[in-house]
């Protein structure tokens, strides 16, 4: 019953603020996926077009059912946000989180925004890796290997699932099982890129690999530095310096002035993405804590190394920061949920930090402007951060969590 209404209440609420009719469809990026749905790979750029699997069960559930794309697109982005709050609440639950941190975690705009997207791969890839997170945590490793392959198939970005998956249990592993979780993922890959194969070139006109690596100084600039970077044939400034390249395509690299607005749209990002659930991260567990849990839980421990890895590569990643925040989902809507030590299970001083956290959360969805919404990020980090310290005094205990999924 108390998972019942977890799932319909979040699903609820994240389809009523993430459902904007039209909108869902004229984002950024989403016509890359209506094409593949509609079958014209060939209209779409690299490396939209190696994320096949969402559009192709599109395509194939439109020609079963007669329904367009757009309506298969929104049936199947419902279908994975409930399973997704589904297994995040029945994992909860199973761990003895307290409610208040149950409306914290269903109640965030993460999940709201999700939907926004949900012709996008983020949601769909966010429900099969919920389904391989269950897996970890009922110490079926196999299972979990296995969905590395429909996982391959729905983004590139499987090789970081992937490399986290063979850290966090390298040494429980098999010597056949670890050669079936590269070759799961491979697998994936090589389909995707025969599907792909005439699709259009990615932006730069340069090799897949070469792009890849490009895109993690080209955004380090960009989103950490706020020196917007220049390449010949881009319009959109005048270079206040550049040097050129001796070799490879792109003859040419340059950064235009410094935009003090980017670095700091990024620091909003990451502040309000997951609510005060980093500060949880980072005020909750100290370094014995989490060693005791790296011993103890091969399901936390990839949540934790995943989780981290994702949300410090995101704005190294891609230009939409606040989307590619959201791959840290696993530690901050499930392992920090459910490893949080029974410091405050109800009071005052719990309601004030969910309150805080809910209304750090939907600073997003009021699009004030970022020098109102900022400030009241970080107001409520520090508000957040003070009912946190207060509540510490409390004697600990170790979190149930170890017990849930150890």
């Amino acid at each position: 019953m108390q998972l019942a209404i977890f799932v319909v209440l979040s699903s609820l609420l994240a389809l009523v603020r993430g459902y904007r009719g039209s909108s869902l469809f004229s984002i950024s990026d989403v016509e890359w996926y209506i094409a593949l749905a509609e079958g014209h790979v060939e209209r779409v750029m690299q490396p939209f077009a190696m994320r096949q699997l969402q559009p192709l069960v599109v395509r194939g559930l439109s020609h079963l059912t007669g329904f367009s794309v757009y309506s298969i697109f929104i049936a199947l982005g419902i279908v994975s946000v409930v399973a997704v709050l589904t297994i995040v609440g029945g994992l909860l639950l199973r761990s003895g989180t307290p409610v208040w941190i149950l409306i914290a975690t269903g109640g965030c705009f993460f999940w709201a925004d999700l939907v926004r997207g949900l012709a996008l791969p983020d949601l769909w890839y966010a429900a099969l890796l919920s389904i391989m997170l269950y897996a970890l945590a009922n110490h079926q490793t196999l299972a979990a290997i296995l969905m590395l392959f429909p996982l391959s198939l729905s983004r590139e970005s499987t090789l970081l699932v992937l490399l986290c998956l063979l850290l966090a249990t390298w040494w429980r592993l098999s010597v056949v099982e670890r050669v079936l979780a590269f070759v799961a993922t491979f697998a994936g890959s090589f389909i995707t890129s025969r599907l792909s194969a005439n699709a259009l070139a990615n932006q730069q006109h340069v090799p897949g690999s070469l792009y890849v690596l490009g895109k993690i100084p080209w955004n380090f600039f960009k989103n950490v530095i706020g020196a917007y970077p220049w390449t010949p044939g881009m319009n959109i400034c005048t270079p206040a310096w550049q040097i050129h390249l001796p070799f490879g395509p792109i003859k040419a690299f340059g950064v235009c002035e410094w935009v003090l607005s980017l670095p700091l749209t990024t620091l909003f990002d990451g502040l309000t993405r997951f609510g005060l659930f980093p500060l949880l991260l980072l005020f909750f567990f100290p370094i014995r804590t989490w060693r005791s849990l790296w011993r103890e839980s091969l399901f936390l421990r990839f949540c934790l190394i995943y989780g981290v890895i994702s949300f410090l590569l995101a704005p190294m990643l891609g230009t939409a920061v606040p989307r590619l925040f959201g791959y840290a989902w696993p530690v901050f809507m499930l392992a920090v949920p459910a490893c949080l030590p029974p410091i405050f299970k109800s009071g005052a001083k719990a309601w004030g930090f969910l309150a805080i956290h809910l209304v750090v959360s939907y600073l997003p969805d009021i699009e004030a402007p970022l020098q109102i919404s900022l400030p009241l990020a970080i107001v409520g980090y520090v508000v957040g951060w003070w009912l946190l310290r207060v509540a510490k005094e409390a004697p600990e205990a170790q979190p149930a969590a170890v017990l849930a999924f150890g």
